[in-house]
């Protein structure tokens, strides 16, 4: 199922991002901001609109605080995402949308150490 926006955590997580990306710029701290990896070789969770504005407003706030945004959202491939016990009570697993395996986590320590190096 479609997970929906919740406008108030919504607003409240992007003000903190703001506010952290503004303090970053201001200091002169770098900060590497970054869309999560999200499975992609099955439909997202997410309603695709809300998913695009949300990309597009983090990399606006990016870019006004004179950072670029990474997009490394289908940085991870699919083999390497995981599964989930089900919600349903005796259910099957369930695609995991949020972690992947150790493996995973090699592909995106390596796609930051070459942000880092760049």
């Amino acid at each position: 199922t479609v997970r929906k926006l919740i406008p108030g955590r919504y607003k409240d997580n992007l003000e903190a991002l703001n506010l952290i990306l503004k303090s970053c710029a201001e200091s002169n701290i770098l900060a590497i901001p970054y869309i999560v990896p999200i499975r992609s070789d099955v439909k997202k969770p997410y309603d695709p609109i809300e998913y695009n504005y949300f990309v597009n407003t983090v990399g606006d706030m990016a870019s006004a605080n004179r950072f670029t945004l990474y997009d490394l959202g289908n940085l991870i491939p699919a083999r390497y995402w995981g599964s989930k016990e089900g919600t349903k009570l005796g259910g099957d697993l369930e695609l995991d949308f949020m972690h992947f395996q150790a493996a995973g986590h090699k592909y995106l320590a390596e796609e930051i150490e070459k942000i880092l190096k760049y």
